[in-house]
């Protein structure tokens, strides 16, 4: 039996899909150099789990205190072939929602997180976000509020 390049962890809930989420405009790359200049607070924290590595992804807006309404996509690639597109279902907190997901190493370079925050009342300045799982797989934790 093959494993599955992406596993169900904690609250998360991985439902495939067909298709290719944000595909005309996929936002704006975070980067461990830029992800402290956004309006929103990003914090990218991972856990080695052997040949896996875990992800924890926490949004929150800087200003406001109500969370903001998120899209949230894993897509994993091999290489340039897609393999799973899938939403994510946060943990939600007080003012803030974590993603929680688990990968195979080999995926990293290719695969990416996709976050959409639409503008909406409550926070005006969400937007379109992404970021490659590679470019954050390292143990020290990327915090935008630092």
């Amino acid at each position: 039996m093959n494993a599955h390049p992406c596993f169900v962890a904690g609250a998360v809930l991985l439902v495939p899909i067909c298709g290719v989420c944000f595909a005309d405009s996929p936002g704006t790359q975070l980067t461990r150099e830029n992800i402290d200049k956004q309006p929103l607070l990003f914090r990218i924290a991972t856990a080695d789990a052997g040949n896996r590595i875990r992800f924890f992804v926490t949004v929150k807006p800087k200003t406001q205190t109500a969370r903001p309404k998120l899209a949230v996509w894993l897509n994993v690639f091999d290489g340039k072939t897609p393999i799973l597109n899938c939403p994510l279902a946060g943990e939600q907190r007080k003012d803030a929602v974590t993603y929680e997901f688990l990968i195979a190493r080999k995926y990293l370079d290719a695969s990416l997180l996709q976050i959409s925050g639409g503008p909406n009342e409550d926070v005006p300045e969400s937007g379109n976000y992404y970021f490659v799982l590679q470019d954050f797989a390292s143990s020290t934790d990327v915090d935008g509020d630092k």
